[in-house]
């Protein structure tokens, strides 16, 4: 247990998987790695490394359609969703215009 944990932490610690699993938890539906590498700006050798390490480490989920791989968030892991909800929540209140008191 703590040591799958760790591995979660580990996945992480990389500002390129942490984008990958934003853009993640914005999609409604599964996305292929040409969409993740054009939403965060980075090659699709990197962006399928990321997600392996992140599937690797169950927070992500890969599909396969034919020839093609779909990933989205591992809906059935609770450090996954969790974090999703809280990136999604910070990013949301860093747009909110900020009053002076």
């Amino acid at each position: 247990m703590k040591e799958r944990l760790i591995q979660k932490m580990k996945a992480l610690s990389n500002e390129c998987r942490v984008d990958l699993l934003l853009e993640l938890a914005r999609a409604d539906q599964p996305v292929r790695v040409g969409e993740l590498a054009a939403a965060v700006g980075v090659g699709e050798a990197r962006v399928s490394r990321s997600l392996q390490i992140l599937s690797y480490a169950g927070l992500v989920v890969a599909r396969r359609k034919g020839t093609r791989v779909f990933y989205e968030l591992n809906k059935g892991d609770c450090v996954a969703i969790s974090l999703s909800g809280c990136l999604l929540g910070a990013l949301e209140s860093e747009k909110e215009p900020k009053t002076e008191k």
